[in-house]
């Protein structure tokens, strides 16, 4: 675990594989000779007239971090100045409507992931581009993640919050906070040699009624009623 105050993420205790982010767009553009379909925002004007608002991204930022990006149209149609509108932005951020650019200097209490809006109201398009801050557990003026529903992952892999820390081996009421869902769970310490180890193992069990659900990665891992969260530790077993 990283830090033992409140809700702490275990990044690297449950990692089921890479998550791959979607950068900001609208939808694919129509057959040529039809109609625009809709966007996110609503329709779109003519056909060729598509902007396709993109900020890129996802973008990756440790708090105190600075980023800036670009918001264009993705199909390269040209726009007057002001016609993109970028928000509403976090404490930090800023919108350079000349420039077009997006800076964003995320403080020491604002580790989340953010999905900001990019509007064109002449094309009637809403797209969206997501931006990550991960925790500065490391800093010493860090503020730990504050809601843990709005950090469901870090750098792409899935992120779980454990409170309280098993201090025994045998099963006690938990809370688990799994992208954005909240477990009423129970946990329990796991191993032997390694629970003298300052990064503990975890067996976390799931009531029947609210299984831990993770479709996206793993090949699927759904539906189970137990999770271990495994940190390093000796077993000769595997020693050949």
């Amino acid at each position: 675990m990283r830090n033992p105050r409140l809700l702490l993420p275990l990044a690297t205790a449950l990692v089921l594989g890479s998550l791959q982010g979607a950068g900001c767009s609208g939808e694919s553009p129509a057959d040529a000779g039809a109609t625009a379909g809709a966007t996110a925002g609503g329709s779109s004007g003519p056909e060729g007239s598509r902007c396709e608002p993109s900020g890129g991204g996802p973008h990756w930022l440790l708090e105190g971090e600075t980023v800036t990006f670009p918001v264009t149209c993705a199909t390269g149609l040209a726009l007057p100045d002001g016609a993109i509108e970028v928000g509403p932005l976090p404490d930090g951020a800023s919108y350079d409507p000349v420039a077009r650019e997006v800076t964003f200097s995320p403080g020491l209490d604002q580790a989340a992931v953010y999905e900001i809006e990019i509007r064109v109201a002449q094309t009637s398009e809403v797209g969206r581009v997501k931006i990550g801050v991960a925790d500065a557990f490391a800093d010493p003026s860090n503020v730990p993640v504050v809601d843990p529903a709005r950090y469901p992952e870090e750098y792409g892999l899935p992120v779980l919050f454990l409170s309280p820390t098993p201090e025994a081996k045998e099963y006690a009421p938990a809370t688990v906070v799994y992208r954005g869902h909240t477990y009423m769970a129970e946990a329990e310490l796991r191993g032997e040699s390694s629970l003298g180890y300052p990064k503990n193992s975890f067996t976390l069990k799931f009531p029947k009624e609210d299984k831990f659900n993770e479709p996206d990665e793993a090949g699927g891992f759904t539906d189970r009623r137990k999770v271990v969260l495994v940190s390093t530790f000796d077993d000769n077993s595997y020693v050949r």
